[in-house]
């Protein structure tokens, strides 16, 4: 009997192991298909991510492989992201699962990165940045993970950026062709590095186009806690096209060296070259135990001149001309890296700048400086800066800091003395500067006195700023205003860096000692409410500022208030104050308005404009004012212009938008308008 009941017993559970293994097997089959990844992990995955997640194909071994073909990923409500061809990764499940990464293959073939920037500063990477992840809390042994990856590539690879302008055009930033290898990433042993690639910039203001080639290898050793060891290596990048303002940097080369192990930087150097030629270079060399991340740096910069210079400037039509720029630095890391002091002095020798066919003349200008960051405490204390500018063996700028300055305060409470910034400016000649300045200004001797004093350890920092034009000659409205001069004053208040408070400022313009133009008032900008106040009062004569109109001064004021948040800008008043007449006692009108900004090809909202009295004639004759040289007798009369003809419509970047007006009585000369009011929707 016993023997009999035992029979189907074994049997049964043979049956029950069959059919188990039957199911591991389903399981495994199923859980391994295209359309189970499809269908049950892809959606998931993309739902964590906030993305659409497809691909092609897939195979897959969970034991020992991936692969996966035309992965594909979609930023919800945005345009792709990332596209892949062919994505493969062979692994052992097995030695991962007893504590060793243990992977023979990485490989990516035909992956293209699309990122898209928006004009209102968002782009197509936001939702994947949304994605909340928790930290893990990692092992409590703090053992060191056990690394062996034999072979990572990526094959013809393209990493696009794109930056959509308010217009709709787009510059187009481009790497393709980007080939990596990586050959052998373990603990204690040595590797390999090989990167290639094309990149590509094209530019719509300026107009210009840029292509060029990287090639780079690097053979490195790391430790056993996967460390470096040791790095050494070349990046080379050739320019091999270069059109419109990019025009400069045909055959240019860019070359980064690399030789540096645990406890010294042997050599960290960017070197410049064009056509073969030597144009300059940066250096990096000194002590650094990278354990402990502490050491002394040498940077320095033994001379680029215009060569290189203009490169930076070609953009803007800026010449270095004479300029030769050297410098020489001191950078101690200590305590771990979290202080560094840095000590060092720029010279750039016979600076000068060409633009627009002007050039300056040249100056010796040198600045020494010494400061110390603490990034623990995320402060920054100047101990020593100096300002200097020579030429032909005069001295016509000065600065110098009286003691150290906080420049940045810190978390901790601050103990340090207040500090003081003097900027002394000696007649500068503005006409070396007309090619900036443009044909407006065609001299004046410019003197400056800056005062820059840091108080409650730089939370605070007040400024003085008084500055005066001597022998100032400019073109207002075709009329030549000489021997005049412009004086301006200021005193300034800055706090925590997020609030600036103008106590009081004043522009005087004089003609042959003659007034012809005042102005005084007092500001705020505050980042922090995102409040903006400013507050004129204007006096001007026409007649000295034009050379005809009205002799008389004409007083204004102009009061504006207003408030940014977010996107949205509310002007609470902007009041503008005239002379009162006898047919407008008050003359002044209020404009107020809500402004949204959230979208940059147009602006949605409205304004109010109000006035009880206002009589323009005053304000009329100053704008209106004729030079007597605009109008020469004789001179040809413009061409009659058909009335029949329909001009041209001018679109506005407004949308939605309304003007409301609403005047009491308005007056022009000979013109008396009464009970005027206006309502208009602007769109497009």
């Amino acid at each position: 009997m016993a023997t009999t009941s035992m029979m189907p017993l074994r049997k049964k559970i043979m049956i029950a192991f069959a059919i188990l293994i039957g199911l591991l097997i389903a399981v495994y089959f199923t859980v391994s298909s295209t359309a189970f990844v499809k269908k049950f992990v892809l959606p998931r995955v993309g739902q964590s991510m906030h993305a659409a997640v497809t691909i092609g194909d897939a195979s897959i071994s969970p034991f020992s492989y991936v692969e996966l073909k035309q992965l594909k990923v979609v930023p919800d409500g945005e345009e792709p992201l990332i596209e892949v061809e062919e994505v493969r990764l062979r692994y052992s499940l097995f030695s991962i699962l007893r504590g060793h990464i243990e992977v023979s293959e990485i490989s990516l073939s035909g992956a293209t990165v699309n990122l898209v920037q928006k004009p209102d500063g968002t782009s197509n990477l936001d939702p994947l940045l949304k994605t909340s992840t928790t930290p893990s809390a990692g092992s409590s042994s703090g053992s060191q993970p056990s690394i062996n990856i034999r072979n990572v590539a990526i094959r013809n690879a393209t990493v696009r950026r794109v930056n959509i302008l308010a217009s709709g055009r787009r510059e187009v930033s481009e790497v393709s062709g980007v080939n990596v290898t990586l050959d052998q990433l373990a603990n204690g042993q040595p590797g390999k590095l090989a990167v290639t690639a094309d990149l590509k910039n094209e530019s719509v203001a300026p107009a210009g186009l840029i292509q060029a080639k990287a090639d780079g290898k690097y053979e490195f050793t790391l430790d056993p806690t996967l460390g470096p060891k040791n790095v050494k290596g070349r990046l080379r990048v050739d320019i091999t096209k270069a059109e419109g303002a990019y025009n400069p940097f045909a055959s240019l080369a860019a070359i980064l060296d690399c030789d540096l192990n645990t406890t010294d930087v042997r050599d960290l150097s960017l070197r410049f070259e064009q056509a073969g030629r030597a144009l300059g270079r940066v250096t990096v060399t000194g002590p650094f135990e990278t354990a402990r991340r502490e050491g002394r740096l040498k940077v320095q910069i033994p001379g680029i001149d215009r060569q290189v210079l203009n490169l930076v400037g070609a953009a803007s039509g800026i010449d270095f001309a004479t300029t030769v720029i050297s410098s020489t630095n001191t950078v101690d890391i200590m305590a771990k890296g979290s202080q560094i002091n840095a000590v060092g002095q720029l010279q750039a020798s016979q600076f000068s700048l060409k633009k627009n066919g002007q050039t300056s003349t040249p100056s010796d200008l040198k600045i020494g400086y010494a400061i110390i960051i603490n990034q623990t405490e995320g402060s920054a204390l100047l101990r020593n800066l100096t300002i200097t500018g020579a030429r032909t063996q005069t001295t016509w700028l000065q600065g110098s800091l009286t003691k150290p300055m906080t420049v940045v305060p810190g978390k901790s409470p601050v103990t340090a003395n207040d500090s003081t910034f003097d900027l002394t400016v000696t007649s500068l000649d503005l006409a070396d500067w007309k090619g900036f300045l443009g044909n407006s200004v065609s001299g004046g001797k410019l003197g400056l006195t800056l005062n820059a004093a840091s108080v409650n350890g730089g939370k605070q920092i007040k400024l003085n700023v008084n500055s005066a034009v001597t022998d100032l000659a400019v073109t207002l409205k075709d009329h030549p205003l000489t021997q005049a001069r412009l004086d301006f004053a200021s005193q300034m208040q800055v706090d925590e860096l997020k609030k600036l408070t103008v106590n009081s400022y004043k522009v005087d313009l004089t003609q042959q000692g003659k007034p012809a133009l005042k102005a005084a008032g007092n500001a705020l900008f505050d980042s922090r409410a995102g409040s903006v106040y400013l507050l004129a009062n204007i006096d001007a004569i026409a007649s000295q500022l034009f050379g005809s109109g009205p002799s008389t001064m004409l007083t204004s004021g102009i009061r504006f208030d207003g408030i940014m948040k977010d996107d949205q800008f509310t002007l609470k008043d902007l009041e503008v104050t005239l002379n009162p007449t006898e047919r407008a006692p008050k003359n002044e009108l209020h404009l107020s308005g809500k402004f949204d900004l959230s979208n940059p090809n147009f602006t949605k909202g409205g304004i109010d404009l109000k006035a009880d009295s206002l009589d323009l004639t005053q304000l009329y004759d100053l704008f209106t004012a004729q030079s007597p040289t605009a109008a020469k007798p004789g001179s040809t009369s413009p061409a009659k212009s058909n009335g029949n003809v329909e001009p041209d419509p001018v679109f506005l970047p407004l949308k939605e938008f309304t003007a409301n007006v609403a005047v009491n009585r308005l007056f022009l000369h000979e013109i008396a308008i009464s009970n005027w009011t206006a309502k208009t929707t602007i769109d497009g």
